[in-house]
């Protein structure tokens, strides 16, 4: 906690003079702003190693969805990593790639449970999954339904905000059940390759509950 502190603040115990792993771990906790201010005031961190900067890029982004539309290979690590922060929806492209999915839904009747997997086609917005939800009733065996997902990235729009988020919205049709169920929500990453999302879903244009689901990526990035 306190090189996290002390790195966020610029202090002596920066990520510059600390063995690679503990930095690899320490840079975990800390968010792009936090890197990129750290980066501008730590007069250590001004004269940070590349090899350094291309942890901290590995961390926060080899297995993400998305790379770099354009990498110039005369881009220092660091410049590479600083282009990355501040990229916006226009400049990356999607991966190809696969993903374990768990969470669950909230609807009048209770909590079901969900898991699956997910899969992105390259240089694409679309998606497809399948996913298994189990809903476990009190003094009633469990139920189980396979249900399939169809559906696409998109921009996440705020009120007065800008487009540089993600959002992922998709259609939901159930075994032996008439109609589709509809989810959207904005798409948050993380290190180390995990996404969650969140939001509400309906069915039929009717508001039905709401659904949170975390996204962990299965197969090898190669960026």
């Amino acid at each position: 906690r306190a090189c996290v502190s002390m790195a966020r603040t610029g202090g002596e115990c920066s990520l510059s003079v600390l063995p690679t792993e503990l930095s690899r771990f320490i840079a975990a906790f800390l968010d792009e702003f936090d890197l990129v201010v750290t980066a501008s005031t730590s007069p250590r961190w001004r004269v940070t190693t590349e090899e350094l900067w291309g942890v901290l890029y590995e961390c926060r982004w080899l297995r993400s969805l998305f790379r770099m539309q354009i990498h110039n290979p005369h881009w220092s690590a660091r410049e590479q990593f600083a282009r990355r922060c501040i990229a916006k929806r226009r400049d990356l492209v999607v991966m190809g790639s696969t993903w374990a999915v768990r969470g669950r839904t909230r609807d009048r009747k209770g909590q079901v449970s969900t898991e699956g997997t997910i899969n992105f086609k390259h240089g694409s917005l679309a998606m497809r999954a399948s996913v298994l939800h189990t809903r476990v009733l009190q003094d009633v065996n469990a139920s189980k339904r396979q249900a399939w997902w169809k559906g696409n990235l998109c921009a996440h729009i705020v009120p007065g905000g800008c487009k540089r988020r993600w959002a992922l919205g998709w259609s939901e049709r159930q075994e032996d059940t008439v109609g589709c169920f509809v989810y959207c929500g904005e798409l948050l990453e993380h290190a180390g390759g995990q996404m969650e999302i969140s939001g509400p879903f309906s069915w039929l244009g009717r508001s039905r509950g709401t659904f949170e689901f975390i996204f962990e990526r299965m197969d090898s990035a190669v960026h």
